[in-house]
């Protein structure tokens, strides 16, 4: 999936310049313009940080790579999109939800001892985790939790964590997140 010209089309909508947005993370305008050109693969945490800066979940910017599909109420599994990110070896992505719908589904696959640290950052958007497969371990804060098949955990509006796998067994999860629909009028309760 190249995710470049929908980066550019949510910075524009914004009305953010490249510098703007590339001072922000620490990046040069270059670097910014050949990942929204789709010329170079931004990283996990090079995506992330655009996508903070720019207000957004990395959730929010795959729905609006799959727009054309909002009228959908099934998505079936061979539908799903695979999100390549450059730099993150043994962490697979898949959108497994309809987009542009109120909670959006991740799908977050976790080779043996994925150890990549994926950190989140202050985004407006509850989230709510769900282990189907092995353990994953998430730390929020100075607070470090191992979740095992089954267990379920909520995460508030704005907490930073990061998770790995720790074990020799893939661990799989689903991450339902808030989506940008259901957040549309209510910025003031987000801030």
């Amino acid at each position: 999936m190249q995710i470049g010209k929908y980066l550019k089309k949510i910075r524009t909508e914004k009305g953010a310049s490249i510098r703007e947005i590339a001072n922000k993370i620490d990046l040069s305008p270059a670097a910014l313009s050949n990942i929204e050109r789709d010329v170079n693969s931004p990283t996990l945490s090079t995506l992330s940080k655009i996508c903070e800066a720019l207000g957004i979940h990395i959730v929010d910017l795959l729905q609006q790579c799959d727009n054309h599909e909002s009228e959908k109420i099934i998505f079936r599994k061979t539908e799903r999109k695979p999100i390549d990110i450059a730099g993150e070896n043994g962490a697979h992505y898949e959108l497994v939800s309809v987009p542009n719908h109120k909670f959006q589904i991740l799908s977050v696959t976790l080779d043996v001892k994925c150890d990549y640290g994926y950190v989140s950052k202050k985004f407006p958007h509850d989230e709510i985790a769900m282990v189907l497969r092995g353990t994953l371990q998430l730390q929020i804060g100075e607070d470090t939790f191992l979740l095992e098949e089954g267990d379920t955990i909520y995460l508030k509006a704005g907490l930073e964590y990061k998770y790995r796998n720790p074990t020799d067994s893939p661990c799989e999860t689903i991450w339902a997140i808030q989506g940008i629909n259901q957040l549309e009028g209510s910025e003031d309760e987000i801030h």
